[in-house]
């Protein structure tokens, strides 16, 4: 009688794994003054480019008066067309005069126009020295639709408006602002793993 043996092989299958990933943070590329609306206008709103300790600054000199808008856009991400944006978060090292200032306003740009949830953390002052404060999430989109094309826009950013929580006035600093994009890339454009198994005996080749 014939015996057989049988060889267990091994396989080696490739597979593209679709999953979650992170881009940034990146810095803002430029910063502008949008005087659309409030009253105190931004000086240097350029200098939130650099994380260097020199901000933009703003006056802000009555109860509850809102500072102008602080555009910080031109990000430079590249996240590949198709994927799926996730969320968006994004960082904002700012500080004050007197530790009288406020948010007025956070909200995200999409196409050069502030859209979306406001995110404004009216709470809390900004302390004496530069800190970052953040908003948003891995998984928040600030209450809109985004493609890799929004977010990889020149246009695409945050505006900023501060205002002061006291009769006394203030100045409200913006230092640096960056900002991490998560994606889910499209079909075919995740990470390629190798996975390693082992067939079966019953279906592995039988030699005489």
């Amino acid at each position: 009688m014939r015996k057989k043996r049988y060889v267990a092989a091994l396989m080696l299958v490739a597979i593209t794994l679709a999953f979650a990933t992170t881009t940034g943070p990146n810095g803002a590329g430029t910063g502008t003054n949008d005087a659309s609306t409030g009253t105190g206008a931004w000086s240097g709103p350029g200098n939130i480019t650099t994380e260097n300790g020199v901000g933009a600054n703003a006056s802000v000199s009555s109860l509850q008066t809102p500072t102008q808008n602080l555009q910080a856009t031109n990000f430079g991400f590249s996240v590949p067309a198709g994927s799926v944006i996730q969320g968006i978060f994004v960082e904002i090292k700012r500080g004050s005069s007197n530790a009288f200032v406020k948010d007025n306003s956070i909200k995200i740009m999409k196409g050069g126009v502030a859209v979306g949830t406001e995110h404004a953390d009216t709470a809390t002052f900004w302390a004496l020295g530069f800190t970052f404060a953040g908003y948003g999430s891995s998984s928040d989109l600030w209450g809109t639709i985004w493609t890799s094309s929004d977010v990889n826009a020149s246009n695409f950013g945050v505006q900023i408006s501060a205002q002061c929580n006291q009769v006394i006035s203030d100045t409200a600093f913006v230092d640096f602002v960056r900002i991490t994009v998560t994606f889910t890339p499209a079909a075919g454009g995740g990470q390629r793993r190798i996975i390693q198994t082992r067939v079966s005996p019953s279906s592995a080749q039988a030699l005489s």
